[in-house]
């Protein structure tokens, strides 16, 4: 029951102390105030329960957006138009239409005698572009999503299907409501696009 055994391999952790590779600063990173601007497909509460969030620097101005830090930061002060706000993550919807929007970044760490006096603050501002989606036939009809495509999955090249997208309808326009039709694909069409032959719309009247 009693012997030697072999001797243990030398410990390898820079968290540990007792390491001969211990590092007391292993775990202290510099400020980062790199952000992402995230627009809510949705209906822009900002719940995000079943919501998309893409990344974007363009988005459709009945949408909302979503500001927040590309790594984990536990102290971000916000700069938007007239408003700071300190706080990990903003959203905000409702922006001035057809124009830049700038926000800015603002990201600190605890002092450490691990870093630098530059390490402890970052900054970092971004522009947005917000897009007119209503209203406007002709502005509308300009945007690249509008229109119709015909395409097909990439692991069945052979089976085309057509996808459409835009509004119907002076009551659909005056709404901002849009109509996109064929996904998935044989999905029933609810509302003819590019046509009159729905009962809601009057023979003749342009989308």
């Amino acid at each position: 029951m009693h012997s030697c055994k072999d001797d243990c391999p030398p410990c390898d952790d820079p968290t540990n102390p007792d390491c001969d590779n211990y590092d007391p600063c292993y775990n202290y990173q510099p400020a980062n105030a790199d952000f992402g601007i995230y627009e809510v497909v949705g209906d822009g509460t900002g719940t995000r329960g079943d919501h998309i969030l893409s990344e974007t620097d363009t988005i459709l101005a009945t949408n909302g957006v979503i500001f927040k830090p590309k790594t984990n930061q536990k102290n971000v002060t916000w700069f938007l138009g007239l408003d700071t706000i300190s706080q990990i993550e903003l959203f905000k919807i409702y922006f001035p239409i057809n124009s830049w929007i700038t926000v800015t970044m603002v990201a600190k760490v605890d002092p450490s005698n691990c870093l630098t006096t530059e390490q402890l603050s970052d900054t970092l501002t971004k522009r947005f572009y917000v897009v007119q989606n209503c209203c406007d036939t002709a502005i509308d009809k300009s945007n690249p999503w509008w229109g119709t495509w015909q395409g097909a999955n990439m692991d069945n090249p052979e089976e085309v299907f057509t996808i459409s997208w835009g509004y119907i309808g002076k009551r659909y326009k005056s709404s901002g409501s849009f109509d996109f039709t064929g996904l998935p694909k044989g999905i029933p069409v609810q509302w003819p696009f590019y046509s009159s032959t729905s009962a809601s719309i009057t023979p003749g009247t342009d989308v």
